[in-house]
């Protein structure tokens, strides 16, 4: 017996050496236990060795059980009958998963899409690959994502670029500080493609 003290083990045998066999005319002591039924898996009866065997060579689990009934049983059993949600989190009554909200609300990102996985229906994400401490902190500064194509990057550079000019602020320090900052970033970037 796993798991049981060597007190409760001496304490089980003098218990079953008590106790009769609950097949009808067997004056043997019940030794071996054998759960009642399907619905009684705590409530045992008690066989001596013989009747134990003959009992659970006619044990069967699902007798009484249809076929959609087992199916779903084991498919329950996969989990240990517990309840279960997809990864993404709890889905709540307008579709969106209750985990994405929090994720987006903090502007958390997701780079492997764990908690965005229903976005993208084909399972595929380019911006799984691996991009260096400086492409990434460039993307950052220009607001784009990983996956951002060459075509995305010149395009944002751009409308910065116009933003932050010097003809369009004036003489204010912070834009053009900011310029600065966006043309480097450009440049990191436009390094990755020519490579």
């Amino acid at each position: 017996m796993i798991g049981f003290s060597s007190k409760s083990q001496a304490a089980a045998r003098s218990a079953s050496s008590e106790r009769g066999c609950d097949h009808p005319d067997c004056a043997e002591a019940g030794e071996h236990r054998a759960p009642r039924s399907r619905d009684q898996l705590d409530s045992y009866y008690w066989f001596c060795l013989k009747h134990a065997r003959s009992y659970n060579a006619a044990w069967n689990f699902f007798l009484g059980m249809d076929r959609s009934a087992i199916e779903d049983y084991t498919k329950a059993d996969l989990t240990w009958h517990r309840p279960t949600w997809p990864l993404g989190g709890i889905k709540r009554k307008n579709g969106e998963a209750r985990f994405n909200a929090a994720w987006r609300r903090g502007n958390v990102t997701d780079p492997y899409r764990v908690f965005d996985a229903d976005e993208d229906p084909a399972g595929r994400d380019p911006s799984l690959r691996r991009i260096p401490a400086g492409e990434r902190e460039a993307l950052a500064i220009l607001n784009l994502p990983g996956m951002a194509t060459d075509g995305d990057i010149k395009a944002r550079y751009k409308e910065l670029v116009k933003r932050l000019h010097p003809d369009i602020n004036g003489e204010d320090k912070q834009a053009v500080d900011q310029l600065k900052i966006v043309i480097e970033a450009y440049r990191t970037l436009s390094r990755r493609s020519a490579v």
